[in-house]
């Protein structure tokens, strides 16, 4: 008998992951911290938008993220008890940024500083997530902690929205037109990635829980801070949101009339009220602008040898300066189409890739720097994550920056797919979709894998699914057998 004991209380130490034993005595306030700093996201937020507003910079909030960061890495490394893989992980981020460099200095590195700033963005990600891991695996019903977390996130974030508004300190989500309410955030676009997390979450998360007032409430609160904030992005969420936690529902078998009625009847509204959405009064405005444009092109004379030349010199006057009006001419393939000269993400595209093409290969490996983005007072930065990863960190950075995302999501789909009946719960399916809505924002906008306020909550999402389909507690509470 005394062996039986021993044999089966050995197998289940084993069966259980390393960091999961006595975890509520060890570390009491593990749950406390995870919300702090889950919470101080919009705070830092608010504090870099006054910043921007004094005429102070974003230094100090930027130099608050990066303690934070480091706070959090060295409590993970500290309690974590597979050490082996911090220093994996410390060993390829510095080897990277010391090819980076050399890339760079074989060029001329102009401002090593701001690039080495923009860096630390960009390894911010990998480092929350497996930091975020092991806090997650010594935090006793993490899983309750990271759903109220984003919750509060969502109620401060409306809270914050409506002073400004009623204080009449809102930003405009665009503002030369002077359209979208963005509150006291900086940044559109990783607002827009950040508002689709926050409702997603704690929506599906209410639902799991049956709390129908809190779902509507969370709804009908995020719904509705996405429909303001302007975005096609987020207007186009808000639907993708509705749609996919309806199929979340059905595909755990938690189907039920008031949650679709929720999700249904709040989604419908956003819809009939297109006609007065701030999206499409934007849209309104920006073809009117592209017309008159257009009618302006139309009226030079076509029949001069010079009118291409003109248009290009017009639209494009910094990169004729830079790269010479044939070069430029060839790469928008000749076109005379006034939406396709003003197209400020294609031309910040193409101005890269025409800077990429007069560098050697070693920058086409690693990379060049954020200063070289910027030529007479203008900045070509793209507007797409992955297109700017590759320019800035060159093939081996977007590869492996893919690489990374690619191994959680195809880790989750295979434990899903393997055994559906503990991995395809509602939790996974809410991190999977917040996850989804983040890599998906930094494909049309540079919006997440280079913005620390936005990346953060990526780490959330790839940790919790990790947790999720790794330990046999996380599974009991992702299920909803038991309270979380």
């Amino acid at each position: 008998v005394c062996l039986s004991r021993c044999f089966h209380k050995k197998v289940r130490k084993r069966m259980e992951p390393l960091e999961t034993s006595n975890l509520k005595k060890q570390y009491p306030w593990l749950p406390a911290a995870l919300t702090a700093l889950c919470v101080a996201q919009p705070l830092l937020d608010v504090l870099s938008y006054w910043a921007q507003v004094t005429g102070r910079g974003g230094t100090f909030s930027l130099l608050l993220r990066m303690l934070l960061l480091a706070a959090t890495a060295v409590v993970a490394f500290a309690i974590s008890k597979r050490k082996r893989v911090y220093w994996i992980l410390t060993g390829v981020i510095v080897l990277f940024l010391a090819a980076h460099a050399a890339a760079c200095f074989r060029v001329g590195y102009n401002d090593p500083a701001s690039d080495l700033t923009n860096f630390v963005r960009v390894a911010q990600l990998p480092i929350y997530t497996v930091a975020l891991i092991t806090l997650f695996r010594h935090t006793d019903h993490y899983l309750e902690v990271v759903e109220n977390a984003f919750t509060i996130n969502l109620f401060l974030i409306a809270g914050i929205t409506l002073i400004s508004v009623l204080t009449g300190t809102c930003m405009s989500t665009y503002l030369k037109s002077g359209v979208g309410l963005s509150g006291w955030f900086w940044l559109p676009n990783s607002q827009s990635a950040i508002l689709g997390v926050v409702t997603v979450v704690p929506l599906l998360s209410a639902i799991r829980r049956r709390n129908w007032l809190l779902a509507a409430l969370d709804c009908a609160v995020g719904f509705a801070l996405l429909f303001l904030l302007g975005t096609r992005l987020a207007y186009a969420e808000i639907f993708c949101i509705a749609l996919g936690g309806c199929i979340c529902l059905l595909l755990t078998r938690r189907a039920d009339q008031r949650a679709f009625a929720v999700l249904l009847i709040c989604a419908a509204l956003c819809g009939v009220l297109y006609h007065q959405s701030p999206m499409y009064h934007n849209r309104q405005i920006f073809a009117e602008s592209v017309t008159e444009q257009q009618t302006a092109a139309d009226a030079l004379d076509n029949s001069a040898e010079n009118a291409l030349d003109v248009l290009y010199q017009t639209y494009q006057p910094v990169m004729v300066n830079r790269f010479g009006l044939e070069q430029v001419q060839r790469a928008f393939g000749y076109s005379d189409d006034i939406t396709v000269l003003g197209d400020t993400r294609l031309g910040k595209i193409i101005y890269c890739k025409m800077v990429m093409a007069e560098l050697p290969t070693t920058s086409r490996l690693f990379g060049f720097e954020l200063d070289a983005t910027r030529c007479q007072g203008a900045t070509f930065d793209v507007e797409n994550d992955f297109h700017g990863i590759y320019f800035l960190y060159g093939i081996v950075g977007l590869i492996m920056m893919i690489g990374f995302l690619l191994w959680f999501a195809v880790r989750a789909l295979w434990c899903m797919l393997r055994d559906p009946a503990n991995n395809l719960t509602l939790p996974v399916c809410a991190f999977g979709m917040a996850a989804v809505i983040l890599v998906a924002n930094a494909y049309f906008s540079a919006s997440v894998l280079r913005r620390p306020n936005a990346s953060v909550y990526l780490s959330f999402a790839l940790a919790a699914l990790y947790c999720l389909t790794v330990s046999p507690r996380a599974r009991s509470a992702g299920s909803g057998k038991e309270s979380p």
